[in-house]
């Protein structure tokens, strides 16, 4: 690296470095690891317990009235994954960051920017110690600490999400890594937040504590835990996806027929149905006449006739049985005046 580019660096920082090589560790992504160059990892991991140490020391001294909970919930926020990006940010560190080609190509992400602060805050402590660690961090985190007393900063998610569920559920959140996509050094996360074995948020961001920052915010705004809007545009929680089973709404809701929940129709709706149902009856009743007079006539003519009346018999026809009456009368006419006679 360039003696310029170290000096502008150095003026940046407000730190000049007496051990030039812990500056370059620093800077020294593992895209561009080797036996020579180490890369800026376990610069890293002591820079983050150097942060933290700082920090809890600065809040313990600042505010000897508040418990350890609100103490941890300041540290929390200022030395969060997204907090430290901000600042590597705004300092324009990616100018002087050292990685391969093929990450050269494309944009910084700023999770590479958050781990070469803490890198930095390592090296730091390495070459002059502890007193001069400290100035440098509390010059970046002042600010920082002041918005979150203020709560003007961003919010730990994760943190009200857990204080929820261990009070109004008895359990703790679960954070699950459902997708990665990306190249090995422009990754995007998609993190899902479970409780009892449920989905209740979702979200993604480029580094994975974003994402579970956002799956919680999900979570706490699908259980009406905080009030906020999944639409609202909120630094540092990556960005809400829906969550199934959530926010699936059905387009109409199913009632039952009959029996409790059946929703009675509007009175429109009851003159509407009315009429329709009784035209279809006049209708009916107009069919049902006709069918019935149509009936009735084919009764009639399908009736069978009455039998036609015996015709008289012609002439000579009978004169027989009229003679046999005429001499059965002459007989007992005969007899009678025979017996008046005798007597």
């Amino acid at each position: 690296m360039e003696q310029d580019r170290i000096a502008d660096l150095e003026v940046l920082l407000g730190f000049t470095f007496r051990d030039k090589s812990y500056l370059l560790n620093a800077l020294s992504h593992s895209s561009i690891k080797s036996e020579e160059v180490p890369s800026n990892e376990r610069m890293e991991f002591l820079g983050d317990a150097v942060l933290g140490l700082i920090l809890s020391e600065a809040l313990y001294r600042r505010f000897p009235n508040e418990d350890e909970g609100v103490l941890t919930r300041i540290k929390s926020h200022a030395v969060s994954r997204a907090t430290l990006e901000r600042i590597a940010a705004a300092m324009a560190l990616d100018r002087f960051i050292l990685v391969g080609k093929g990450v050269r190509k494309r944009a910084i992400p700023s999770s590479l920017l958050g781990n070469m602060f803490e890198a930095l805050v390592g090296a730091i402590y390495l070459d002059s110690g502890l007193a001069a660690v400290r100035k440098f961090i509390l010059r970046h985190l002042q600010v920082v600490v002041n918005e979150i007393v203020e709560d003007r900063a961003e919010k730990n998610y994760k943190s009200t999400l857990q204080q929820y569920c261990q009070r109004e559920q008895g359990t703790v959140p679960v954070y699950k890594v459902m997708h990665e996509s990306g190249s090995a050094h422009s990754r995007t996360f998609e993190v899902i937040a479970k409780m009892h074995s449920k989905e209740w948020g979702r979200a993604k961001a480029g580094s994975k504590k974003e994402a579970e920052q956002g799956a919680a915010r999900a979570a706490l705004i699908h259980l009406k835990a905080i009030d906020e809007k999944e639409s609202d545009s909120v630094r540092g929680a990556g960005t809400l996806l829906p969550t199934p089973g959530l926010n699936d709404v059905p387009a109409k809701k199913k009632t039952r027929r009959g029996g409790r929940g059946r929703r009675r129709p509007s009175a429109e709706k009851t003159e509407a149905g009315a009429e329709a149902v009784e035209a279809p009856k006049a209708e009916t009743k107009k069919k049902t006449r006709r069918s019935r007079g149509r009936k009735k006539s084919t009764a009639q003519t399908t009736e069978t006739p009455s039998s036609p009346p015996t015709p008289a018999p012609a002439n000579g026809e009978g004169a027989p049985r009229r003679r046999r009456r005429r001499r059965r009368r002459a007989g007992s006419g005969a007899k009678g005046s025979d017996s008046a006679v005798s007597q």
